[in-house]
C-alpha cells in the first residue's frame, strides 16, 4: 500500500515537472518569435530587433521589373526606414539587400547606385557610431542572384531615406544579345539581431 502512495506521488511529480517544462519552453519560444519576426504587409513592415524597433516604408513599390528591356532603359525605387524606439540612441543595425527573381541582361550592361540620407525632424543628421547610411555612387553591376548590398545603422529617432538606381548602360557596342530581355527584383530589408544602446 505504502509503495503505491510512493509510485502515485513520482507520477504526479513527473506530470508537474512535464507540464512545467513545455509551460517554459512555449513561453521562450513565443518570446524568440515575437523578439525576431518580421510582420507586416506587402507595403510596410515593422522589424523588431532585441532593443530597437524599425519600420520599413516602400514609398511606391518595393520592386523593379522589366520585361523587353532596352539601352537606356532606366527605373528607381524609394523607400525608407525609421526607427520608433523609445529613448535616446538605441540605434538598431540591417541589411539592404537584392532578391533577383530574374536578370536576363548579361555583360554587366545593367548597373545600379544607392543613395541613403538620414534625417532628424527635417534635418540630416551626420554619421556616427549610432547612424550609418548605405551609399554606392559608383555604379555596380547587377548580380544575377540575391545578394547583400549593404549594411547600415540607424538611431532611435531617425529616419532614412534610400532611392536604388538601376540602369541599362548605352555602351555604343554591339547590344542585341541583351535587347529585349527581363529584369525582375526587390529589395528586402533585414533587421540584425544586435543593437547599439546609448551611454
Amino acid at each position: 500500500m505504502e509503495e503505491g502512495k510512493i509510485k502515485n506521488k513520482k507520477i504526479y511529480v513527473l506530470i508537474a515537472l512535464s507540464i512545467f517544462t513545455f509551460i517554459i519552453m512555449t513561453i521562450g519560444a513565443t518570446f524568440a518569435f515575437y523578439t525576431y519576426t518580421i510582420r507586416g504587409n506587402e507595403d510596410s513592415k515593422e522589424i523588431k530587433l532585441e532593443t530597437a524597433n524599425l519600420i520599413l516604408a516602400y514609398n511606391s513599390k518595393k520592386d523593379i521589373v522589366k520585361e523587353d528591356a532596352l539601352p537606356g532603359w532606366e527605373d528607381e525605387l524609394v523607400f525608407e526606414i525609421k526607427n520608433v524606439t523609445n529613448g535616446e540612441n538605441i540605434a538598431g543595425s540591417y541589411s539592404i539587400n537584392w532578391e533577383i527573381e530574374k536578370n536576363e541582361i548579361k555583360n554587366d550592361d545593367l548597373v545600379y547606385t544607392v543613395e541613403c540620407i538620414a534625417t532628424r525632424d527635417g534635418k540630416e543628421v551626420s554619421e556616427s557610431k549610432y547612424n550609418k547610411v548605405v551609399n554606392i555612387t559608383n555604379e555596380l553591376n547587377m548580380p544575377t542572384i540575391s545578394s547583400k548590398i549593404g549594411d547600415g545603422v540607424i538611431n532611435s529617432g531617425d529616419t532614412q531615406t534610400c532611392t536604388v538606381k538601376v540602369k541599362f548602360k548605352e555602351t555604343g557596342t554591339d547590344q542585341n544579345d541583351n535587347q529585349g530581355k527581363i529584369f525582375s527584383g526587390k529589395i528586402v530589408v533585414l533587421g540584425n539581431k544586435y543593437s547599439y544602446e546609448g551611454e
